[in-house]
């Protein structure tokens, strides 16, 4: 091995019967070579590896680094077999260009220094120098620490393998000496950066308040109401794209006013034609009411009743602009529309109302509850000879919502038949009183109140249908 590695001074091997093995420096002696402090560490160490630093001392020992190890048989020590490595390499591997006032040193264990780039600290521990202070920080987590009252860095490393600590120590002013340099060369190109940045500045800003001068006189004209003035603003900057997209507004803005113009014209044309559509509704209601008073001169009270009941429906559909009423009036309605109907067939139906009296302040939007009645009188009771029933319901939901049910005794419906019922545009959407089919009451109702509220329809052929209506109870217009 030593043929191989030059910077292997000597191997040996020593028994503890005074016996004596080397290759290499032929210093070595056996005579009292085992009470050598530098044997009885490694012999003490029992089986562990063990490097030692060693100083010249002019009879056993050169300046070497020394790996020792015990020989043991049967748990007994017999020797110790020792690798003495050239100190040289331990100088070269440190000796590297420092910066000025930093030290680097190696110290084993027991503090001990291995390597000092400070030789006059070499002979010394580490706990007798300046550095004292040093050693005992290094478990702190601030990597700063002063010394003779100077700030200094301590960077630190221990080995695994040897089990020595290798530390760096560098003066913080040693650190930040070459920054004030460039410090000073940076706060002088920073300053010559602004003066060039400020003159530049002055010129384009000097150019761009100019259009922008004339484009502010041009707008303050168009606040005057001079819808004619024209920008001379003709740059190719920005405040030149500002100034087409000014005049593009006023140019939007002069058709804009010649629309409104021509829309105020049409709406007072409109409010003409709706002043004169009123005389329908009025003519209507007076000759209903005519019809009325004459059937009570005649003593013909069906008559009385279904045209008070018409009266009531189409002041409630046609008489009632406001999109939403409450429970109450759409009920009223709804029995207004019933009774009509009752006239319409030979064969009664029976009619049960189970309403919770607490709801029926809630809003609703029109005409949601008579075309699902419309639909089961129609479709469902109508077509019996006898015993037509009709219940309709309402009821609370949770905390937030409420439902409008009609179930009627019916013919049914299959799961195809409410499928077409549940289509878009179906013919019984431009039938009836309303004109309005079920499927028009749901969207209504979701594009209103979202997709957790509408209708939903359950039947069974030959024996019931019941359809639900479901919306948020609430007591405000919305």
């Amino acid at each position: 091995m030593k043929a191989y590695k030059q910077y292997i001074t000597r191997i040996s091997v020593i028994g503890t019967n005074d016996k004596i093995f080397y290759e290499g420096n032929p210093r070595i002696t056996g005579k009292d070579i085992l009470n050598d402090p530098s044997i009885k560490k490694i012999i003490a160490a029992d089986g562990s590896k063990l490097w030692i630093k060693q100083n010249d001392d002019g009879v056993l020992w050169d300046e070497t680094i020394t790996l020792g190890r015990v020989i043991k048989y049967e748990r007994q020590p017999i020797g110790v077999v020792m690798i003495d490595m050239d100190y040289d390499v331990i100088k070269k591997t440190y000796s590297f260009g420092s910066l000025i006032d930093s030290n680097i040193f190696v110290v084993e264990t027991d503090g001990n220094f291995v390597y000092n780039s400070n030789a006059a600290m070499q002979e010394h521990n580490i706990g007798d120098t300046s550095y004292a202070s040093v050693y005992r920080s290094l478990g702190n987590t601030d990597p700063m620490i002063r010394i003779d009252g100077k700030p200094h860095l301590v960077v630190h490393y221990t080995s695994p393998y040897t089990g020595w600590t290798t530390i760096g120590v560098i003066p913080e002013s040693t650190l930040l000496r070459d920054s004030v340099p460039l410090r000073h060369l940076i706060v002088q190109i920073l300053l010559i950066v602004i003066v060039v940045v400020f003159i530049v500045s002055y010129h384009v800003a000097k150019h761009i308040t100019k259009n922008m001068r004339k484009l502010q006189k041009s707008m303050q004209w168009i606040k005057e109401g001079n819808l004619t003035i024209v920008s001379t603003v003709k740059s190719e900057d920005e405040i030149g794209e500002l100034s087409q997209v000014f005049e593009d507004m006023i140019g939007r803005l002069r058709m804009l006013m010649s629309d409104i113009q021509a829309g105020e014209l049409q709406k007072r044309e409109a409010e003409l034609a709706a002043l004169q559509a009123q005389i329908t509704p009025h003519f209507l209601y007076n000759t209903l009411n005519t019809i009325k008073y004459l059937a009570r001169l005649r003593n013909v009270p069906n008559i009385e009743e279904v045209t008070i009941s018409l009266i009531t429906l189409l002041r409630g559909v046609v008489g009632n602009t406001k999109p939403q009423i409450t429970i109450r009036e759409e009920l009223e309605y709804a029995k207004s529309y019933i009774t009509i109907q009752k006239y319409k067939y030979i064969e009664p139906f029976d009619v049960r109302w189970q309403i919770d009296e607490e709801l029926l302040d809630c809003r609703i939007h029109k005409l949601i509850l008579q075309p699902v009645i419309e639909n089961a009188i129609i479709h469902g009771i109508g077509p019996l000879k006898e015993g037509g029933k009709l219940d309709v319901s309402l009821v609370k939901v949770g905390e937030q919502a409420l439902k409008l049910i009609v179930t009627d005794n019916g013919l049914g419906m299959s799961l195809n038949q409410i499928e077409r019922i549940l289509q878009k545009k179906s013919a019984s959407d431009r039938q009836g009183f309303s004109g309005m089919g079920i499927m028009n009451v749901h969207e209504r109702i979701t594009m209103l109140y979202g997709d957790t509220y509408g209708v939903s329809i359950s039947s069974e052929p030959g024996i019931f249908t019941r359809v639900e209506i479901k919306i948020p109870a609430t007591k405000e217009e919305t």
